[in-house]
């Protein structure tokens, strides 16, 4: 009797567990997706990492894990990447980045008259310069012939110093310097920005100066203007850059998202104006 009844109790279980297998829905039902790659990213330590750079410089890169989170996307859909947002659009692994590019002012005796004034676009070549050397920023007169030096090269190649446009300051870097990898990537979104930046790598932005909410640019600011974005603060939604147009005070200054992604625009030689609808970043490789 007593088999029996171990055996009427073993089949109702049986029964019971089957049922549940066959009412339950599965995961992909729910929208749970297996994400192994994730899975492995969050058992790794994520503690505040140094990447080795080209000639042997240490390069610190602050990064904190986010998982990939898409809201609205369905299955079989594509994640939207629409650049005038000021979400997060691509899976990164960091949310705060500030890469340690050496800050370089325009005016290395704060002296705003020309040249000075129009040296944006040399001294943001010079800081990402410094940081591919693995070099600090130099004194204030070393600095000083460093930007009059480049000067001297546009007269020569390209006939003008003043307001280079994306292509040109590519030109200069690939030729005078020697970084022949550099590029400029056009129609780019702020997940693109996001992204170089998060792989260690800070760009050269143009602008159109007068929209960048600057306290420290004497008004109205200046028409044209060029920076360089060493890093974003996602929670905060703010790009920091190393803003040449100041004395000091540009060094590690943010811009929101909205702010920066708004005001970016090449040269326009016919407008002799920046276009804003010309979003476009320079990247040196």
């Amino acid at each position: 009797m007593l088999g029996v009844a171990l055996g009427l109790v073993g089949a109702f279980v049986w029964i019971r567990r089957e049922a549940y297998i066959a009412t339950t829905p599965r995961g992909d039902e729910l929208g749970i997706r297996n994400n192994a790659s994730w899975d492995r990213v969050a058992q790794t330590d994520f503690s505040p990492s140094e990447a080795e750079g080209e000639a042997g410089e240490v390069r610190p890169v602050i990064t904190v894990p986010t998982p990939p989170t898409f809201p609205s996307q369905r299955e079989g859909e594509k994640p939207n990447t629409d650049g005038a947002s000021s979400q997060s659009l691509t899976p990164r692994l960091s949310s705060f980045v500030a890469l340690p590019v050496p800050f370089v002012s325009q005016a290395p005796f704060r002296v705003w008259d020309l040249p000075y004034k129009e040296f944006c676009e040399e001294a943001s070549m010079l800081s990402l310069h410094y940081w591919k050397q693995g070099k600090p920023t130099p004194p204030a007169d070393q600095l000083d012939r460093d930007l009059k030096d480049i000067q001297s090269w546009e007269v020569a190649n390209l006939r003008t110093w003043d307001d280079t446009t994306a292509d040109e300051t590519a030109r200069i870097l690939r030729e005078k310097f020697g970084y022949t990898n550099t590029k400029v990537v056009r129609g780019i979104t702020i997940a693109e920005m996001l992204d170089q930046l998060a792989h260690g790598t800070p760009i050269i932005v143009p602008a159109a100066g007068r929209e960048l909410s600057s306290p420290y640019y004497k008004p109205p600011g200046p028409l044209y203007h060029m920076l360089v974005v060493i890093g974003f603060d996602d929670e905060r939604k703010e790009f920091i850059t190393n803003d040449v147009g100041t004395n000091t005070k540009g060094a590690g200054f943010r811009f929101t998202y909205d702010d920066l992604y708004g005001a970016m625009g090449d040269w326009d030689v016919t407008l002799g104006a920046p276009d804003t609808s010309k979003k476009v970043m320079i990247v040196v490789e």
